[in-house]
């Protein structure tokens, strides 16, 4: 009986982490890869939900707790006082990283019903056009 290797099928090498700086304090994410799959789908899950327009604040909040962790949001305070605009900048920037294993990419926008007028024909050809 062969036993199957899990370990060597893998490798043991991690992903380059998401590596910022906050204050005077450099911090490392691991890479989503190299998260247990329970919040891989908790972050993507949150990410696919996320519309930047209509997120509020608490929403936005929850999100970055999903990605940086309790943790690293106690440090990231600790270092300097982190508002609003730091954040999303930093989710923006962490999502670009991640292009490509996020339901979304970081420049999708948000959904929105279209404003559009109805296009009008153009071209004369087609059905009802006669030649001689």
């Amino acid at each position: 009986m062969t036993t199957f290797d899990l370990n060597a099928a893998v490798g043991d090498a991690a992903s380059e982490p998401f590596r910022f700086t906050w204050g005077n304090s450099t911090f490392d994410l691991p890479h989503l890869q190299d998260r247990p799959v329970d919040e891989q789908l908790a972050i993507i899950a949150a990410i696919d939900a996320l519309d930047i327009g209509n997120t509020s604040a608490a929403e936005l909040l929850a999100i970055l707790r999903l990605v940086l962790g309790d943790d690293t949001m106690t440090r990231l305070n600790a270092a300097k006082p982190v508002p609003a605009t730091a954040l999303m900048a930093l989710l923006k920037a962490w999502m670009a990283y991640h292009r490509g294993e996020l339901g979304k990419s970081e420049a999708s926008p948000a959904s929105s019903a279209s404003t559009a007028a109805p296009s009008k024909p153009t071209s004369r050809s087609g059905r009802g056009r006669k030649t001689n």
